[in-house]
């Protein structure tokens, strides 16, 4: 491309693409700070008609927000503010409107160049009676509306939305047609270092015989142990405080990390009960007995950080899908979140009727908390509000008696445009189940009852301890009591 086929993107107009994606992903704190130091404004709205009717039915708190991010005239400031005054004293707040003329400064414009009109509001604000033929200059209140709203819309421009993320998808597919970019096949691109990203392609081949053993010693016991997404590992977490980290594939621990090697072993005071990994393997989250979390960087074998999460032990640990907090459940009865740089709690759930939640994970886009219980209940809570959206019993039949076992631990499914859980409970079923309780398919262990002539078979039947499944959801695993691993079809239950 030639200088002349050129554009110039001005530097204001980058940074408007990117105060607008502030604003849009609710940024707020963010979006002022770089509006205040590049002292530049947005002065543009995706949405002008829902302004407009947030103007004629009164909204103001949206309406000042939106106002924040526009040039707007003095004049038509100056109308906007006299317009949110008079409705405050309509309303009999006069201590709010008092507190907005002392710190806006549009007031003290107006002050020095339409005296008339800022009189009048001190005026209304000392006055003990309401007169709205003053109040609104001899017009009704929805006619002021009117007028501000024409004035408005005559100053502001319209964008589209999501502008920021358009503009480099356009840009993508244009290197991608121009085979700038030659992933065109799985779609995924690392837009920082500009390279394709690994993706590593797997085929669910269901087990058949054990691969390696790891023997430890008398006095320390496995509690926990994870895989991780990208490398070797295989992370144990034991009685002893130890946390290991072993290659799968060979069995041993891992001396690749120079801290192994050195036997420098990441440790706790107490057992380890529950382990988490990050997608991209580089920082492990362990909780023990006690209730404390320690979050390492696994190269490293550095603590990091150390939360005192709960006053009873730990029973599950996961992060929420951007990593940036941390979902934990405890003995102690109650659900968590933490952020992950604050250390804070930021909220707890305890709407769960007094019982011990086993397994507790986000749904896909972080809007909900999935809890499962020992008393055989899921609770779902919205992740904002904290209240309790939904709640469902999993339960079987037993010689013709109702069962509500104890759950052992639940797994989002989103292979679906629904999403789904797959339930593991304390007993020789297993489920997959939608956000409203109704089982879709079932995993068992058992005899048909139909084909067999003891009736009672199915209480022989080992119960599961866990399940999880294939990396293409083509199988479904489950370990059981009788230290076996049952392996069904995902899509025929067989």
């Amino acid at each position: 491309m030639g200088d002349r086929d050129a554009l110039n993107i001005s530097a204001p107009d980058v940074i408007r693409l990117i105060l607008q994606y502030l604003k849009e992903n609710n940024l707020i704190r963010s979006f002022y700070v770089l509006q205040e130091e590049s002292n530049i404004k947005l002065n543009a709205i995706s949405n002008v008609d829902k302004l407009i009717r947030d103007i004629n039915k009164g909204d103001w708190k949206n309406v000042l927000f939106n106002i924040t991010t526009i040039d707007l005239s003095d004049e038509t400031l100056m109308c906007f503010y006299e317009q949110l005054i008079c409705e405050l004293v309509e309303y009999n707040e006069k201590e709010l409107a008092e507190k907005i003329m002392d710190e806006c400064i549009i007031f003290k414009r107006m002050e020095k160049k339409y005296n008339d009109k800022y009189n009048k509001l001190i005026e209304i604000m000392n006055s003990k009676h309401i007169n709205k033929n003053i109040l609104y200059d001899g017009l009704t209140k929805d006619e002021k509306r009117n007028h501000l709203c024409n004035m408005i819309t005559n100053e502001i421009t319209t964008c589209a939305p999501s502008r920021l993320l358009a503009l480099i998808g356009m840009a993508l597919k244009w290197q991608a047609h121009h085979n700038i970019i030659k992933n065109k096949k799985d779609g995924y691109f690392d837009i920082f270092r500009n390279i394709e990203k690994d993706i590593i392609n797997t085929i669910d081949v269901y087990p058949e015989k054990i691969l390696k053993s790891i023997k430890f010693g008398k006095e320390s016991n496995v509690e926990c142990c994870i895989s991780s997404y990208n490398n070797d590992y295989l992370i144990t977490g034991s009685s002893d405080g130890f946390i290991e980290i072993w290659n799968w594939i060979t069995g041993e621990l891992n001396l690749d990390l120079e801290y192994q090697k050195q036997n420098n072993l990441m440790i706790h005071d107490n057992p380890i009960v529950t382990l988490c990994i990050s997608k991209d393997d580089e920082i492990l989250l362990s909780g023990d007995s006690k209730g404390l979390i320690k979050i390492w960087r696994i190269k490293t074998g550095i603590c990091l950080k150390i939360i005192n999460a709960h006053n009873d032990s730990l029973i599950s640990i996961q992060f929420n899908n951007d990593q940036t907090q941390i979902l934990t459940s405890s003995y102690d009865k109650s659900v968590k979140i933490f952020g992950l740089k604050s250390l804070k709690c930021l909220k707890e759930f305890r709407k769960h009727e007094d019982s011990v939640v086993h397994s507790a994970i986000y749904t896909l886009d972080n809007s909900k908390i999935i809890c499962a219980t020992d008393q055989g209940k899921i609770f779902i809570y919205n992740q904002k509000t904290l209240e309790c959206i939904t709640s469902f019993y999993v339960y079987f039949n037993k010689s013709e008696n109702l069962i509500f076992p104890s759950l052992n631990n639940i797994i989002l499914i989103n292979k679906n445009l629904e999403d789904h859980i797959l339930v593991c409970s304390k007993s020789p079923y297993c489920y997959i189940m939608n956000m409203k309780g109704k089982i879709i398919k079932t995993y068992t262990n058992t005899i048909d009852k139909d084909k067999d002539k003891d009736k009672d078979k199915d209480y022989d039947s080992p119960y599961f301890l866990y399940a999880c499944i294939s990396p293409n959801f083509k199988y479904v695993y489950c370990i059981a009591e009788d230290y076996n691993l049952y392996c069904f079809d995902y899509n025929t239950s067989i």
